[in-house]
């Protein structure tokens, strides 16, 4: 059902399925709103496009569907998913992933400058993801801060790939839209040329150097986007003064020159970003959450650059973080531009930009909830990426037969931990409970911090975990990833983050009130996981065994809640929703019939349970 108000559509429930909850943004190109997906049970992000409201579907439509089309194709775990594809009354509306979180240029905007290191390893994400996006030929043209959204797990994801096209498409776009905002828009692009991958590196680059200067290299041009536009073109691009161990790699992708520039896979390298192990990338979209139109064959991939000249500075490492400095001024981010004509002179297309600036910006395509930024404030920040024997940027050779292979490190790898005595494994109805187990001993790996000595709270993976099975990947890695984060969140008391990784996300966008007195004072330590088992297509048990602390009288001192508490025999239920594993905190999944035959007598509560509770023990 559609209601129109103020000359706006305004959606309750899309095609019968979308329930639209609010607004998390506008600009020139459409409005994107947070819904909920009443079929699947998941929030997720629909971007409305704007549209001339005397005019029909017509040549908009055509646009987005073909531009929804090509996004789709891209599955990547550092890039937005589109979900769908829907027309209401003669409306394009496109679902996307909902990501919780804020963007590269809030975090910009909080800090003044970010740090080598974590600028490094978030800019190395999106080479990740522009890396695969180029190998379909896909252009996404305007990459920025506005439009890198920083998820509750720290990770980096680029957004808005539905303004992005094919290469390969020319015939299907329109002739004279250039998309793109002016403070990253790459000299060809500025004088009227058309977009190819080495631009989205320029950009990239002019979004790398704004994270760790707090300014783009030319400003933002708000004030007079000629004149920005002529200085892209025309003027050296200013060196930076806070890049420390990325100014080599950041100046080789601001060169004027696209042949010179690296690719996405060297950016990606030069900044030691691994690609993400097959466990851990988005699964493929459904069949039936995507519109059932068959897509063009893959084209060809764009070729590689051509050779760069050997590096003349050491190879990166990233360096001690800088200190924070104040905001530059006029940085302007998160002010996205709508497109404008291009002409075959940059100076008609810089006119048209100075209009069109002065007409407003487009808010960031997956915009964030106010609740979720606000938890994330004091959340710690993650670890600096360790360091890489990578070069700056691995150059490419005429011959790869003859190429050298790449220097790596010689350093031993330290002996793996020692498997402790009491790592449980799932069990069955046939056996017995533990009860009265002794809780675990000290942990020989001296990183992890030991119930008894509780502060500081352990607050990342390396401090909490104490073991888990080695060489495991696909989908068990992923699942056994999942629950760590969940309890790294729990410890860092980010209960939002903890929700959003958690199934209680199929009942509502933020903690409610049992979620929040159940964990507002648990921590979690020496966790030991055992070996996963898959027991349905989308579920996962992971046997494990820890201790928690918590403040029984706080959490409405339920019966044989303790001070601390040992459980020999947890067991963890993940499952896959939209595409993600997820901790199965709200017990959705407990019901299942390939869950029963875990299931034992529970002398507490009565009944079979996942979960006796005559296992506890006081520690």
């Amino acid at each position: 059902m559609i209601k129109r108000g103020k000359g706006r559509a305004r959606v309750d429930l899309l095609v019968g399925r979308y329930r639209r909850e609010r607004s998390l943004g506008r600009g020139a190109m459409g409005e994107v709103w947070l819904a909920e997906d009443t079929r699947l049970l998941r929030p997720v992000a629909i971007k409305q496009l704007r549209t001339d409201p005397d005019a029909n579907l017509g040549q908009w439509g055509e646009r987005m569907r073909r531009e929804a089309r090509l996004a789709a194709q891209l599955n990547h775990p550092n890039a937005v998913a589109i979900y769908d594809l829907v027309i209401a009354d003669d409306q394009p509306y496109v679902v996307m992933e909902y990501v919780p979180g804020d963007s590269l240029a809030h975090r910009i905007r909080q800090a003044g400058r970010l740090s080598p290191a974590q600028a490094g390893r978030w800019i190395g994400q999106v080479a990740a993801a522009l890396e695969a996006a180029h190998a379909r030929g896909i252009v996404h043209r305007d990459v920025k801060p506005a439009n890198i959204l920083i998820t509750p797990e720290d990770a980096a994801k680029l957004a808005d790939f539905g303004i992005a096209r094919s290469v390969q498409d020319v015939s299907q776009t329109q002739t004279g839209v250039t998309v793109g905002t002016p403070a990253f828009l790459p000299p060809e692009v500025a004088r009227g040329g058309d977009p190819l991958p080495a631009s989205d590196i320029w950009s990239l680059g002019a979004t790398l150097f704004a994270a760790v200067e707090g300014r783009p290299p030319f400003g933002s041009g708000l004030d007079n986007p000629l004149a920005l536009l002529n200085r892209i073109t025309s003027e050296p691009v200013p060196t930076p003064q806070s890049a420390g161990p990325l100014a080599p790699i950041l100046e080789a992708m601001l060169r004027h020159d696209p042949a010179r520039r690296p690719t996405a896979a060297q950016v990606r390298a030069a900044l030691a970003y691994e690609s993400p192990a097959p466990g851990e990338r988005t699964g493929p979209v459904a069949a039936d959450d995507v519109e059932q139109t068959q897509a063009r064959p893959c084209p060809t991939p764009v070729p590689a650059a051509p050779p760069l000249p050997p590096p003349s500075v050491p190879q990166y490492r990233p360096g001690p973080p800088p200190a924070y400095g104040p905001p530059a001024p006029g940085y302007g981010f998160g002010d996205q531009q709508p497109p404008r004509r291009r002409s075959p002179r940059w100076l008609v297309a810089a006119v048209v930009v100075a209009v069109l600036v002065v007409a407003g910006g487009i808010v960031a395509a997956v915009a964030l909830t106010s609740s979720t930024s606000k938890a994330h404030k004091g959340t710690p920040s993650s670890p600096a990426p360790s360091t890489s024997s990578s070069p700056d940027f691995p150059s490419t050779t005429a011959d790869p037969t003859t190429s050298a292979p790449a220097t790596r490190s010689t350093t031993p790898k330290p002996a793996p931990p020692k498997k402790p005595a009491d790592v449980p494994r799932l069990p069955s109805s046939g056996q017995p409970v533990p009860t009265n187990a002794t809780p675990p001993a000290p942990p020989a790996n001296q990183g992890v911090r030991p119930y008894t000595s509780p502060d500081p709270t352990p607050i990342t993976a390396g401090q909490i975990v104490e073991w888990q099975p080695p060489e495991l990947n696909g989908d068990n890695a992923a699942a056994i990833k999942s629950i760590t984060q969940f309890l790294v969140d729990i410890n860092r008391q980010n209960l939002q983050a903890a929700w959003n990784r958690s199934s209680e996300v199929r009942h509502g966008p933020t903690p409610d009130a049992r979620f929040t007195t159940g964990y507002r004072t648990s921590r979690h330590y020496q966790v030991a996981f055992g070996t996963p088992r898959r027991l349905d297509p989308d579920l996962i048990a992971v046997p494990a065994r820890f201790v928690s602390r918590q403040d029984p009288a706080a959490q409405g001192s339920p019966s044989g809640v303790t001070g601390c508490t040992y459980w020999p025999q947890y067991v963890f239920l993940v499952a896959n929703i939209g595409g993600r594993w997820l901790d199965d905190v709200a017990g959705d999944y407990t019901s299942r019939t390939s869950v029963t035959p875990l299931k034992r007598a529970d002398t507490v509560r009565g009944g079979q349970q996942l979960l006796p509770l005559q296992q506890r023990v006081a520690c």
